[in-house]
């Protein structure tokens, strides 16, 4: 990851490393990607970059730290039941992707290794982190009673996995389609019908 040079950078000058190469990931994937274009774009030499980052792959890993911590770790900022965390969640995407097209379009071709299990080996790889947290926050329905238990847990992790992803995908595809009205409405009737699938036989009795 990031040396301590970097993070020791003022807010300005790593916001435009992290935006610059987020737009370059982006619009072309990891495989795609330059270190010398990303770099060009920033306004630094390719020397330069790489007294940050060990190389690309180290480059791509803080890109993808940075706009997860943007919006997984949002849930931890108040106490809420676990289905309230899951829609906030799902908030939280269309609320940064709307602020940055560039995240958007990001997390769209994440979304698509996601499903697809298409993409280099560190873009699977992080598919790896993404899991983990999401495990964990699915561990936390489990524990407070709001997730059914009726089936295998992992069989259970792996159908609601499938179902925020498939939710997060659409919505990404669609955030230029729909006004806010219809976009809320939309990811209040689509973690509904999650609830519906996964809620636990207490909470739909």
């Amino acid at each position: 990851m990031a040396n301590s040079r970097f993070i020791k950078l003022d807010k300005e000058k790593k916001d435009n490393i992290l935006y610059t190469a987020l737009t370059e990931f982006a619009s072309k994937g990891f495989t795609g990607s330059s270190i010398n274009q990303i770099s060009k774009q920033a306004g630094l030499s390719a020397g330069h970059l790489y007294y940050y980052f060990e190389n690309k792959e180290d480059l791509y890993l803080t890109v993808v730290d940075f706009v997860f911590d943007e919006l997984i770790h949002k849930e931890d900022e108040e106490p809420i039941n676990f289905w309230m965390r899951v829609e906030q969640l799902v908030r939280s995407r269309v609320m940064l992707s709307r602020k940055n097209k560039e995240i958007g379009r990001f997390l769209n071709r994440f979304f698509d290794y996601a499903v697809s299990h298409d993409g280099s080996d560190v873009e699977l790889l992080t598919m790896d982190k993404v899991q983990n947290e999401f495990r964990r926050i699915f561990e936390l329905g489990i524990q407070s009673g709001e997730i059914r238990c009726d089936l295998p847990q992992d069989y259970l992790f792996q159908v609601h996995l499938g179902l925020v992803l498939t939710t997060n995908r659409w919505i990404l595809t669609h955030i230029d389609k729909l006004d806010d009205a219809a976009m809320d409405k939309f990811i209040s009737d689509a973690v509904g019908l999650i609830r519906l699938t996964m809620g636990s036989v207490e909470e739909k009795s």
